[in-house]
């Protein structure tokens, strides 16, 4: 079985884009350098998307983790960090 997950980017930056639920699922926490809105949090690339990621194989050892991208311009405007 696999899972896709989407790497949005911008200019400067990518993040993993999680839906609350799955990150829940699997015990992952996000830091003050992620961004979240109602559903999603948008796990920073260097660091915090990596982690979720180890997280997410541990839990589920079956599925295969595949990933996407998508540009968005001024992504950082658009949503809210994450407040831990």
């Amino acid at each position: 079985m696999k899972i896709k997950f989407t790497f949005i980017e911008d200019p400067g930056h990518e993040w993993l884009m999680v839906h609350k639920d799955v990150a829940k699922q699997v015990g992952y926490e996000p830091t003050s350098y992620d961004y979240e809105t109602e559903d999603h949090y948008y796990f920073e690339g260097d660091c915090s998307a990596g982690a979720f990621v180890a997280a997410y194989k541990a839990h589920h050892t079956d599925r295969e983790v595949i990933f996407d991208s998508e540009y968005q311009e001024e992504f950082q405007d658009q949503f809210d960090r994450v407040t831990v």
